[in-house]
Protein backbone atom coordinates (compact mmCIF):
# COMPACT_ATOMS: atom_id res chain seq x y z
CA UNK A 1 0.00 0.00 0.00
CA UNK A 2 2.68 2.65 1.14
CA UNK A 3 5.64 2.92 -1.31
CA UNK A 4 8.92 1.61 -0.52
CA UNK A 5 12.15 3.76 1.37
CA UNK A 6 13.75 3.35 -2.13
CA UNK A 7 10.36 5.20 -3.99
CA UNK A 8 10.35 7.62 -2.06
CA UNK A 9 14.09 8.38 -2.17
CA UNK A 10 13.96 7.85 -5.79
CA UNK A 11 11.12 10.79 -5.87
CA UNK A 12 13.05 13.26 -3.82
CA UNK A 13 15.92 12.94 -5.85
CA UNK A 14 14.15 13.46 -8.87
CA UNK A 15 12.19 16.83 -7.57
CA UNK A 16 16.11 17.90 -6.00
CA UNK A 17 17.69 17.87 -9.49
CA UNK A 18 14.96 19.22 -11.18
CA UNK A 19 14.42 22.07 -8.89
CA UNK A 20 18.89 22.30 -8.74
CA UNK A 21 18.78 21.94 -12.85
CA UNK A 22 16.16 24.78 -13.54
CA UNK A 23 18.85 26.71 -11.09
CA UNK A 24 21.68 26.05 -12.97
CA UNK A 25 20.26 26.87 -16.19
CA UNK A 26 18.52 29.67 -15.10
CA UNK A 27 21.03 31.22 -12.99
CA UNK A 28 24.62 29.82 -14.33
CA UNK A 29 24.17 29.16 -18.02
CA UNK A 30 23.41 32.15 -19.50
CA UNK A 31 26.52 33.48 -21.13
CA UNK A 32 25.52 36.95 -19.33
CA UNK A 33 25.86 35.92 -16.03
CA UNK A 34 29.33 34.53 -16.60
CA UNK A 35 31.30 37.92 -15.35
CA UNK A 36 29.52 37.85 -12.34
CA UNK A 37 30.35 34.46 -11.33
CA UNK A 38 32.57 33.29 -8.90
CA UNK A 39 35.57 30.56 -9.43
CA UNK A 40 33.08 27.65 -8.56
CA UNK A 41 30.34 28.30 -10.77
CA UNK A 42 32.79 29.65 -13.47
CA UNK A 43 33.41 26.09 -13.55
CA UNK A 44 29.96 24.74 -13.59
CA UNK A 45 29.36 27.08 -16.25
CA UNK A 46 32.12 25.53 -18.01
CA UNK A 47 30.92 22.08 -17.49
CA UNK A 48 27.55 22.48 -18.59
CA UNK A 49 28.23 24.42 -21.62
CA UNK A 50 31.12 22.36 -22.41
CA UNK A 51 33.72 24.94 -22.80
CA UNK A 52 36.04 22.31 -21.22
CA UNK A 53 35.99 18.53 -21.67
CA UNK A 54 36.08 16.65 -18.80
CA UNK A 55 37.19 13.34 -20.70
CA UNK A 56 40.87 15.29 -20.73
CA UNK A 57 41.21 15.72 -17.12
CA UNK A 58 40.04 12.03 -16.15
CA UNK A 59 42.47 10.87 -19.08
CA UNK A 60 45.33 12.68 -17.26
CA UNK A 61 44.64 11.35 -13.72
CA UNK A 62 43.94 7.42 -15.30
CA UNK A 63 47.24 7.81 -17.20
CA UNK A 64 49.14 8.95 -14.14
CA UNK A 65 47.41 6.46 -11.06
CA UNK A 66 48.30 3.46 -13.63
CA UNK A 67 51.71 4.54 -14.53
CA UNK A 68 52.48 4.61 -10.79
CA UNK A 69 50.59 1.44 -10.43
CA UNK A 70 52.75 -0.24 -12.85
CA UNK A 71 56.22 0.71 -11.63
CA UNK A 72 55.04 -0.14 -7.83
CA UNK A 73 53.70 -3.09 -9.00
CA UNK A 74 56.51 -4.33 -11.12
CA UNK A 75 59.43 -3.18 -8.23
CA UNK A 76 57.22 -5.10 -5.67
CA UNK A 77 57.30 -8.27 -8.02
CA UNK A 78 61.13 -8.29 -8.54
CA UNK A 79 62.19 -7.64 -4.85
CA UNK A 80 59.52 -10.36 -4.14
CA UNK A 81 61.05 -12.82 -6.76
CA UNK A 82 64.80 -11.68 -5.54
CA UNK A 83 63.54 -12.71 -1.96
CA UNK A 84 62.44 -15.98 -2.81
CA UNK A 85 64.72 -16.78 -5.89
CA UNK A 86 62.64 -16.39 -8.70
CA UNK A 87 64.68 -15.28 -11.51
CA UNK A 88 61.67 -15.74 -13.91
CA UNK A 89 59.22 -13.53 -12.11
CA UNK A 90 62.00 -11.53 -11.12
CA UNK A 91 62.23 -10.38 -14.92
CA UNK A 92 58.46 -10.20 -15.17
CA UNK A 93 58.53 -7.67 -12.19
CA UNK A 94 61.25 -6.09 -14.58
CA UNK A 95 59.58 -5.94 -17.39
CA UNK A 96 56.30 -4.56 -16.05
CA UNK A 97 58.26 -1.80 -14.61
CA UNK A 98 59.90 -0.70 -17.82
CA UNK A 99 57.17 -1.74 -20.61
CA UNK A 100 53.78 -0.89 -18.50
CA UNK A 101 54.70 2.71 -18.30
CA UNK A 102 55.64 2.68 -22.23
CA UNK A 103 52.74 1.01 -23.20
CA UNK A 104 50.43 2.95 -20.83
CA UNK A 105 52.10 6.57 -22.78
CA UNK A 106 50.93 4.97 -25.96
CA UNK A 107 47.69 4.52 -25.32
CA UNK A 108 47.63 7.71 -23.77
CA UNK A 109 48.38 9.77 -26.35
CA UNK A 110 46.56 7.51 -29.00
CA UNK A 111 43.53 8.39 -26.42
CA UNK A 112 44.77 12.37 -26.07
CA UNK A 113 45.07 12.51 -29.95
CA UNK A 114 40.96 12.39 -30.07
CA UNK A 115 40.00 14.50 -27.48
CA UNK A 116 42.88 17.14 -29.25
CA UNK A 117 41.36 16.41 -32.40
CA UNK A 118 37.50 17.27 -30.89
CA UNK A 119 39.14 20.54 -29.07
CA UNK A 120 40.48 21.47 -32.51
CA UNK A 121 37.33 21.20 -34.65
CA UNK A 122 35.58 23.40 -31.63
CA UNK A 123 38.07 26.14 -31.62
CA UNK A 124 37.76 26.00 -35.51
CA UNK A 125 34.10 25.74 -35.38
CA UNK A 126 34.33 28.62 -32.92
CA UNK A 127 36.50 30.99 -35.32
CA UNK A 128 34.78 30.33 -38.80
CA UNK A 129 30.79 31.16 -36.81
CA UNK A 130 29.75 32.40 -40.27
CA UNK A 131 26.10 32.89 -40.85
CA UNK A 132 23.88 29.34 -42.42
CA UNK A 133 22.97 30.68 -46.07
CA UNK A 134 19.07 29.79 -47.19
CA UNK A 135 19.21 26.27 -49.20
CA UNK A 136 17.11 28.18 -51.55
CA UNK A 137 19.16 31.16 -52.26
CA UNK A 138 22.20 28.57 -53.36
CA UNK A 139 20.06 26.55 -55.96
CA UNK A 140 18.87 29.69 -57.90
Amino acid sequence: MFPSSATIVFIISALVSLVCSILVWVLVMPEKKRPTLNAFFTFVSDVFNFRSLLIEKILKFTYLLLTLFAILFGFCAFVVSISINDGRAALIGLLVMILGPIALRLIYELSMMAVLLVKNVIEINNKMALPIKDNKEENV
